[in-house]
């Protein structure tokens, strides 16, 4: 399995992205989780339910009360942003 977000071939890009993303909002970085479990292409759509397992086990795990996500339409159509809005949901 590839990097995560390298559809583009930009995963590390998108990796240092949510990092810095993440230290600009204050979150530390143990909370941060890089998910590879699914496969980044933005005409796939993943499985709700695999979706919101995941999330589960990371709010479990933490005991985090937010998550942050992409909106219904995920930002630009791409169906992996748009399952991810909607497994948290």
């Amino acid at each position: 399995m590839s990097l995560a977000g390298n559809f583009y071939g930009k995963g590390n890009e998108r990796v240092h992205e949510l990092i810095a993303s993440c230290d600009n909002l204050g979150i530390a970085l143990d909370r941060v989780f890089i998910v590879n479990d699914f496969e980044d292409n933005p005409q796939l759509p993943w499985k709700r339910e695999l979706v919101a397992n995941v999330v589960k086990q990371h709010l479990v795990k933490t005991g985090a009360r937010v998550v942050l996500t992409f909106d219904n339409y995920g930002v630009s159509g791409h169906l992996n942003h748009i399952a991810t809005f909607r497994g948290v949901r």
